[in-house]
């Protein structure tokens, strides 16, 4: 009498089963029927006899191969040993060890995992409308089974409610029922994974855009375990293709893609699927869905039409304002939810002046109220995100009704106030982003505003932009208030700005205190020589600026001041001695060699010979000294 594999749970059982199984038949005779199996059958394979002896024993889980190529050989169709398969799975995940908050493959709760909710159009349904086999579905479930057996990364890349969750969820729920499964919330639990790596686990990373911060971890657990992630194409494009000269970051998230099995995911259904989700309309959803011209079918059921309708159309100018403020945040870079405060000054920027004039009191709560509202019970334009028990943090933004904006109002300019809300308003997290944005879209006081916090903040990237990009840029009386606050990129801007405005004296006075940093010292100097401040020059390399001393020696060799050359080198102006020819440099003891000095032109100090030199050009040892041209 066989026995119900779906009952299995131990090794034991699991070699009981497949002994029940062989019936009469010997070891020789298995081992034949395995040879004679055709392709795709589990064959041809070989079963010697103490491979079936491990497998009828229980000494030890066999492979799915050895499985498979053992079922076959006793007669058993694939329909039929897919269960003995399943329990050979279920048989060989007992014992292993459980990665923290992971649960069974086959107990994950898809909306938990990022499956979005669905429309609403009846009570009593289930959570989820059945699932409609897509065309990419069997390249998938092979890339799974494929990194199951090796490891690996497994992405699906396509747009937002494209249906990329929940086709990932049905694979991997098809292939791997008893695996462990562990979601990740941020990048230390990644890297927690990464150094503990767990045997058959998935390792889950929807939008995988939010741990490419981690991605040498993501990389290297890539290496131990599968791992499965989705990723709007928006996200991933950009990182496939290298850019001229790629940070290391950029690198290492290329690598990492680069090394992934990808799947992509069209937004819409193909005519083979579309004939597919009309054979399961019974569900009042898919028939709904089917019946809605304005977007995919997986759109459509994850409400995203609605939402664009929902906006675009408000009724209320506040709320559109309120959700429109949202959405342009959104844009900008921001990814923590938007907070109140920063809705509540930057909303009135869409609002025309009669609407200004007139707003209620309570105008932005009833905005809230409306932009929260769920869809069909599935996605709201604002989601509230909450901070503790009764308090909201701030307000996600909608995947789809995000990519939508993108597209819509991907040239339209977002105005000042909601520039200044941003600046005042917005979570820390995001600053770095915000920050690389205002400063693309030229918008210099709120990109300084941005990477000055940032660098407070410890940001050394943010500090370098600031002082390379961002002070050549700022008015001339931040750029003062900023330099004198001891900003050392702001003093080199300053000192060249009041150069190019010609306003010298101003300059000596601001800048006389700043000449203890070579750099700065430096740049000072060079204005003054652009402006041939040789007096001043003089000053400041007296007092032991050496900028000052380089630039005063550049002059004098253009003016052809010669004698003032010699008297700073011979006072030990190292300088000025750089300008002078070898053989005219002072010397520590005077020349004790006969020969004259072929090195030195004709009418030169020091020369004993007239006419040309071999060490100098014929053009040059014929001029006077005044004429030489000198050369560093």
């Amino acid at each position: 009498m066989t026995m119900d594999p779906s009952s299995i749970e131990t090794v034991a059982e699991f070699a009981h089963g497949l002994n029940a199984l062989r019936g009469g038949r010997s070891y020789a005779a298995l081992s034949l029927a395995a040879k004679r199996l055709p392709a795709g059958r589990g064959g041809p394979r070989h079963l010697p006899s103490s491979t079936l002896s491990d497998l009828l024993g229980g000494r030890s889980v066999p492979s799915r191969e050895t499985v498979a190529a053992y079922l076959a050989a006793c007669g058993l169709d694939p329909a039929a040993g897919e269960a003995w398969l399943a329990a050979r799975d279920r048989v060989a995940n007992v014992g292993s060890v459980r990665p923290a908050g992971a649960v069974r493959v086959r107990d994950a709760q898809p909306r938990l995992l990022g499956v979005h909710a669905a429309i609403r159009v009846a009570e009593h349904a289930t959570e989820l409308p059945p699932y409609v086999e897509r065309d990419f579905d069997p390249a998938l479930r092979a890339a799974v089974t494929a990194a199951s057996a090796r490891s690996g990364l497994v992405l699906l890349v396509g747009g937002s409610s494209a249906g990329k969750t929940r086709s990932l969820f049905e694979a991997v729920t098809a292939a791997l029922p008893d695996w462990w499964l562990a979601h990740p919330a941020d990048d230390d639990e990644i890297r927690a994974l990464a150094a503990l790596p767990a045997r058959r686990t998935v390792v889950w990373l929807d939008e995988l855009q939010r741990f490419l911060a981690a991605a040498p971890a993501v990389h290297q657990l890539s290496r131990t375990t599968l791992v499965v992630a989705t990723l709007w194409p928006q996200e991933y494009l950009p990182r496939i293709v290298p850019g001229p000269a790629p940070t290391p970051t950029e690198t290492q998230q290329r690598r990492l893609l680069d090394a992934a099995a990808v799947i992509d995911v069209p937004d819409r259904f193909g005519a083979a699927e579309l004939a597919r989700a009309r054979a399961l309309a019974g569900d009042a959803r898919i028939r709904v869905a089917l019946g809605t011209d304005d977007g995919g079918l997986t759109q459509v059921l994850a409400a995203g039409p609605a939402l664009v309708r929902w906006w675009e159309h408000a009724p209320d100018p506040y709320a559109k304002a309120t959700i429109t403020a949202a959405l342009d945040v959104r844009r900008l870079g921001a990814r923590r939810p938007v907070s109140r405060e920063l809705l509540a000054q930057a909303a009135p920027a869409y609002l025309d002046s009669a609407h200004l004039a007139t707003a209620p009191a309570g105008w932005l709560d009833g905005a809230l109220a409306y932009a929260s509202s769920p869809l069909h019970g599935a996605a709201a334009s604002l989601s509230p995100v909450a901070a503790r028990l009764g308090r909201i943090a701030g307000y996600a933004v909608a995947d789809y009704l995000h990519q939508h904006a993108l597209r819509v109002r991907r040239d339209v300019q977002v105005p000042d106030a909601v520039w200044d809300a941003i600046v005042r308003h917005h979570d820390p997290t995001d600053t770095s982003a915000l920050a690389a944005s205002a400063l693309s879209r030229a918008r210099h006081r709120q990109a300084a505003a941005l990477y000055r916090r940032a660098a407070a903040a410890g940001d050394p990237f943010a500090e370098a932009v600031f002082d390379a990009r961002i002070t050549p840029l700022l008015p001339l009386d931040e750029l003062r208030e900023e330099a004198l606050a001891g900003n050392v990129g702001a003093r080199r801007s300053l000192i060249l700005r009041l150069g190019e405005l010609g306003m010298i004296d101003e300059l000596i006075g601001v800048a006389a205190g700043w000449l203890d940093r070579d750099d700065t010292g430096f740049a000072f100097s060079a204005v003054l020589a652009d402006h041939h401040r040789v007096d001043d020059l003089r000053r400041f390399a007296g007092s032991g600026c050496p900028g000052a001393a380089m630039r005063l020696a550049d002059l004098l060799v253009e003016q052809g001041r010669v004698d003032e050359l010699l008297q700073r080198a011979t006072a030990g102006d190292q300088w000025a001695a750089g300008k002078l020819p070898p053989c005219c440099r002072p010397k520590a003891a005077p020349r004790t060699s006969s020969r004259s000095c072929a090195a030195t032109p004709a009418g030169a100090p020091g020369s004993r010979t007239s006419g040309s030199s071999p060490c100098w050009p014929r053009s040059v040892a014929s001029t006077s000294w005044r004429s030489w041209p000198v050369t560093t």
